[in-house]
């Protein structure tokens, strides 16, 4: 992980493990949400509500656990798993090889954990293994544990339903622009919990967007302008842009940052994060693309409202030669409003 999602993501390390009784005085969000996963057989990108969370590219036995409380709104929320079966084979082509097979495994399960208590509430949601003889995911009564599934708990809970459909060809794309097809697992929990603030992006009015060489042109020219604000050490500005997201992060995962500013500030640099030299040597680099803007992997999200380019192209490094390898990146999400502008929804480091 890159030095930038190392100091944005600092915070919520911490409160994973050291939330204590100070934040019932404290107005930010006092409990968390978690998703666990184990799967065999499958590389997978987690989505809540079409937002992607994190991803998992080993197709062994996995698992996997990690907060989802920044993709969450108050009510009915869509959990989804698009994931590819991968054989470990690829096609002369180079297109990797899945298929469907006996022995394939998804078990998620949901958690609430209250951060002054440490009380933990946890539903199961799905538990599913793959057939052959009945060439389809059979859902089992028992977690992957070999515990009873619980489906309803206070203030959370899943109906048991869920639906698995195909993926077009190379639709899941992974932080490394590879990209594959495969399936999608969707279900449902509800949240009563009216304390999760709403996504921003969607108050101001973000439009749907489509993969056109017009939209990849105008994305492309998002990411130079805020590459540009590094590089001129504009700070102030990306301090304003970036505003709505860590005012947001530090709502729901902090117990001491009440606004953007305390945020950013209570990370090792700060905003000087954003200078074009890092105290490692590391330095602002060109926007670097495995390949051009025409056929870079884009990342679409919220039905098409958000979009990225991955792998993210915002990168500090460290000159040729040296003997340490250290990269950074910095993890943006646009949005383009109905007036035009491209903004930031996300800065989404894919915990």
């Amino acid at each position: 992980m890159g030095k930038i999602l190392r100091l944005l993501t600092a915070l919520f390390i911490a409160i994973c493990f050291l939330k204590g009784p100070s934040m019932a005085q404290n107005q930010n969000l006092d409990h968390g949400y978690y998703a666990k996963i184990q799967t065999d057989g499958l590389a997978w990108s987690l989505r809540v509500n079409d937002l992607y969370v994190r991803e998992n590219g080993n197709f062994g036995y996995e698992t996997s656990d990690g907060n989802i409380g920044m993709q969450l709104q108050p009510g009915r929320n869509t959990v989804s798993l698009l994931f590819s079966p991968l054989t470990g084979e690829t096609a002369e082509n180079g297109d990797f090889i899945f298929e469907l097979r006996d022995g394939l495994l998804i078990d998620i399960s949901i958690q609430r954990i209250d951060y002054a208590t440490r009380e933990s509430r946890e539903i199961n949601c799905v538990t599913l293994r793959y057939d052959m003889t009945r060439n389809d995911f059979v859902a089992e009564d028992k977690t992957a544990a070999g515990m009873d599934r619980v489906m309803v708990q206070p203030s959370l809970r899943t109906d048991g339903k869920f639906t698995i459909s195909d993926l077009p060809p190379r639709s899941i794309v992974f932080k490394t622009g590879e990209t594959i097809g495969g399936y999608r697992l969707d279900f449902m929990i509800e949240v009563d919990d009216e304390e999760l603030p709403p996504f921003h992006w969607r108050e101001e009015d973000a439009v749907q967007l489509e993969d056109s060489p017009a939209t990849r042109k105008e994305l492309m020219q998002a990411y130079q302008r805020l590459h540009d604000l590094i590089a001129r050490g504009d700070k102030a500005t990306i301090l304003r842009e970036a505003r709505p997201v860590w005012e947001r992060t530090a709502f729901i995962l902090t117990s001491d940052a009440s606004s953007a500013e305390e945020f950013v500030g209570n990370t090792e640099l700060g905003l000087d994060m954003f200078n074009q030299r890092h105290p490692d040597g590391s330095e602002l680099q060109d926007l670097r693309m495995k390949t051009g803007i025409e056929s870079a992997a884009l990342q679409f999200m919220d039905g098409g409202r958000l979009v990225r380019i991955r792998p993210d192209p915002i990168i500090w490094a460290l000159p040729p030669g040296s003997s340490k390898d250290i990269t950074s990146v910095f993890p943006v999400v646009f949005y383009k409003s109905e007036s035009g502008e491209w903004r930031i929804a996300e800065i989404n480091v894919g915990l």
